[in-house]
């Protein structure tokens, strides 16, 4: 017993200097964290800290110290771990002369997502941020859904933000996007006509998924989701109003693609109007495994060297009570390649926990071939919980509606959507 005595003596003797100190460090932290959270931590754990000197050997006191220094520096940062899961039985009714599919599907209301983000208080208001999205593979578990040619699929970005607004640079959406889903009921899911695959929404790669480009790898997109090697600006709001501006410097001379893509938002309560303009444009010439719109290949309308491809969108929702309606107007011009003119509309109405939608499209060929496109979708979500809900989508798109032919292709999907 008397040297168990000893020992602690000879513990406490030797850990009172530094318990001296941790006051003197405890009203230090005190004073520059403002949020009372922090200081009962520090609290909590001087009083672990008296404990440990009086029971444990030396090694742990100074671990505990650690431990209380690894709180100081993580109260100033977070990262998070979201997403949403979006899967269903899809059946897809095909135009004449492509096979008819059946079976599990993703996205048939939402987009699937894994997002990585963080963030990094520097103080004075200014702040260090990040985001990573996967889409990952809830068919067969292969860890991300394979997107060919396009990293990630979703955006990866780091950045900025503070008073100034916010700045982003990496794979980020565009404002063309935001404006998109400010008029659709649909978002970017079964119903909406978003993409150039038979949807109405953008022409600009009428066929970036086939032909001698997506062979030989390109990183083409079917419409104007977002770019890689771009940088993207953020205002902060002024009376409702917002602006943005998205960049993607062409960094050579020849054989490239650049992007500039405006937006201007107004939000006020129930109104929600955005505004965005996007030039694509080809200096020189490009290979067929390049570009963010591939270059004339076959049937493909790409753009040839000094071309642009200017999409202009106005959209815009308003909520009453129950219901939200929904509107969107865009034109497309791409040199004698593309010239359409297009509008959507939609509406939801909320019943307890059911939501019904529907919306309708056209998208209007100006040039000699007149091939318009129509579709039209409805839907319901019903919410088992505020994270988890079950959904039923149709919808019907007409490739050619000018045409004889058999130019229709029809989904129906049944699905489950969550969130975390």
């Amino acid at each position: 017993m008397q040297v168990q005595t000893s020992r602690v003596d000879a513990v406490e003797s030797h850990a009172a200097p530094h318990r001296k100190k941790v006051p003197k460090l405890q009203g230090q932290l005190q004073t520059s964290w403002s949020t009372t959270l922090c200081i009962c931590r520090l609290e909590e754990l001087w009083n672990a800290l008296e404990n440990l000197s009086e029971s444990c050997s030396e090694k742990s006191f100074f671990v505990a110290l650690a431990a209380l220094a690894a709180t100081a520096s993580f109260a100033q940062s977070s990262v998070t771990l979201s997403g949403l899961i979006d899967t269903a039985y899809i059946d897809t009714n095909n135009p004449t002369g492509t096979a008819d599919t059946k079976g599990l599907g993703i996205n048939g209301s939402a987009t699937t997502v894994l997002t990585l983000a963080g963030t990094e208080d520097l103080g004075g208001g200014l702040k260090a941020n990040f985001q990573f999205q996967l889409t990952p593979d809830f068919i067969n578990g292969n860890g991300v859904a394979s997107n060919t040619g396009t990293g990630n699929g979703q955006q990866a970005f780091v950045g900025l933000s503070g008073n100034f607004g916010a700045i982003k640079a990496g794979r980020v959406n565009s404002n063309a996007l935001d404006a998109w889903g400010t008029g659709s009921v649909f978002g970017t899911a079964i119903g909406s006509g978003y993409g150039s695959a038979g949807g109405i929404f953008t022409r600009y790669s009428a066929n970036a998924t086939t032909g001698a480009a997506i062979t030989a790898g390109a990183v083409s997109q079917s419409a104007p989701t977002r770019f890689n090697g771009a940088v993207r600006y953020e205002s902060p709001v002024f009376s409702g109003f917002s602006a943005s501006v998205l960049v993607v410097p062409k960094g050579a001379d020849t054989n490239v693609q650049s992007v500039t893509d405006f937006g201007l938002k107004y939000s006020n309560g129930p109104l929600n109007v955005l505004y965005a303009n996007q030039a694509i444009k080809q200096d020189g010439t490009l290979s067929a495994a390049g570009g963010f719109i591939p270059v004339p290949t076959g049937t493909n309308s790409g753009l040839a060297a000094g071309e642009k491809n200017k999409l202009n969108v106005l959209a815009a929702n308003y909520t009453m009570g129950a219901a939200t309606v929904y509107g969107a107007y865009w034109t497309e011009k791409q040199a004698a390649a593309v010239d359409a003119k297009s509008y959507m509309l939609g509406a939801k109405y909320v019943i307890g926990a059911t939501t019904v939608m529907a919306s309708v499209g056209n998208n209007n060929d100006k040039l000699a071939a007149n091939a318009d496109r129509k579709i039209y979708g409805i839907g319901a979500d019903y919410a088992l919980s505020k994270r988890t809900a079950l959904y039923a989508r149709y919808d019907n798109r007409d490739g050619n509606s000018t045409s004889a032919a058999d130019d229709k292709t029809k989904r129906t999907a049944i699905g489950v959507r969550h969130t975390f």
